[in-house]
């Protein structure tokens, strides 16, 4: 099995705005200098972006849009998901 890089909800709402997150564009050109590697070492890069039915992330408004100077790789794949929360844990 080969490894992947999950790039989660690096959206221009998100990195620009009233929401803008701490030092976003230090966060941008770190994902992309790891994201590079992970292209260079034959990794899969999966870019995941939250959307909701209304609000800043709505699908195909501009905050759902992947940040500005965010790079996207020919190959990568892009998932859009609905749920904040990722990840869960059965019990």
């Amino acid at each position: 099995m080969g490894s992947a890089l999950l790039i989660i909800d690096v959206q221009q709402a998100l990195c620009s705005g009233k929401l803008e997150v701490f030092e976003a564009a230090r966060v941008i050109d770190t994902v992309n200098l790891v994201a590079a590697k992970a292209r260079a070492a034959r990794a899969l890069v999966v870019l995941i972006q939250h959307e909701t039915d209304d609000g800043l992330f709505v699908y195909g408004s501009p905050g759902w849009g992947l940040a500005d100077g965010l790079v996207v790789g020919v190959g990568d794949l892009r998932i859009r998901k609905r749920s904040p929360i990722l990840f869960t844990t059965l019990s």
